[in-house]
């Protein structure tokens, strides 16, 4: 008998402080994972599929430009290590507070909030777990396990987290890749902009970034 769909979502932060967007992810009957945020659902989501690739589609259709908008690449992972993930970085400095603490949302759960200038990061993956000496990948590195979604014996889709510094390689990228844009005096979480790339294993890195 198939499962049924679970969702997850989460939001980095606390209701009445800086905040990030919230974040929902959907693991349907037939195991396909879609990850996006409340507020960008109708312009973009991300799909595991069972190719076991991730792909992050355009959700409005524009002629002349193709659905799918970046693939990770799973033959770039080198054998015996992990499989491809999703990444979502959220650094400290995107956080907001909300303008209307009453009229949002609460999510399933609340990640604490990082260190100043460091950032939270959330892997999403499928894990075959046969042999692997770790309980879930990255623990020796500080992940911590946000959900666990059995799809057979021996394999599950995990969600993962962790904080790193703001000395971290990927945290000084994503400052780095910061959208240049004209600040606008607005007190909201939901002024955000993301921007997709790959990790150096070939999977699919999601930054977020406010622009107020």
């Amino acid at each position: 008998m198939a499962k049924a769909a679970q969702h997850y979502s989460f939001i980095v932060g606390s209701k009445y402080g800086p905040r990030s967007a919230k974040w929902i992810v959907t693991i349907d009957k037939s195991h396909d994972v879609y990850v996006t945020t409340e507020r960008a659902r109708r312009d973009w989501h991300a799909t595991l599929h069972r190719s076991g690739q991730w792909h992050i589609k355009n959700n409005v259709h524009t002629p002349g430009q193709p659905k799918t908008l970046i693939r990770s690449h799973r033959d770039r992972v080198p054998k015996g290590k992990y499989p491809v993930a999703l990444y979502i970085l959220i650094p400290d400095s995107c956080l907001r507070p909300a303008s209307n603490v009453d009229n949002t949302t609460d999510p399933d759960r609340w990640l604490d909030r990082p260190p100043y200038s460091g950032a939270v990061e959330i892997a999403i993956m499928e894990w075959d777990h046969t042999g692997r000496k770790e309980e879930w990948p990255g623990q020796s590195a500080g992940t911590q396990l946000f959900a666990v979604y059995l799809t057979g014996e021996t394999t599950t889709i995990l969600m993962l987290w962790r904080v790193l510094p703001s000395d971290h390689p990927a945290v000084i990228t994503a400052e780095k890749m910061r959208p240049k844009v004209q600040p606008v005096v607005l007190d909201s979480p939901e002024r955000r902009v993301t921007m997709f790339g790959y990790d150096k294993l070939g999977g699919i890195s999601i930054v977020e970034y406010a622009i107020d």
